[in-house]
């Protein structure tokens, strides 16, 4: 992600997520890739959601839905 390979980036966090469903932090990064590199503001927000259902108290991923749904 840092070097601009966003598809590889895109890949490698599907990848996480298949191999641990329940790490919240993934679904999130995912989500504000989406959001902010591909303008799927859809997938994103079903990524972000996904992530504040996992992890209800984190503030960051409450605000990160927030924005998506706002856009």
């Amino acid at each position: 992600e840092q070097n601009g390979r966003m598809d590889e980036a895109i890949r490698f966090l599907e990848k996480s997520i298949s191999q641990s469903p329940d790490a919240a932090s993934l679904y999130n990064r995912l989500g504000i890739i989406l959001m902010r590199e591909r303008r799927d503001f859809r997938r994103a927000e079903v990524m972000i959601r996904k992530a504040t259902d996992l992890a209800p108290e984190n503030q960051v991923y409450a605000s990160n839905l927030k924005q998506i749904i706002q856009h």
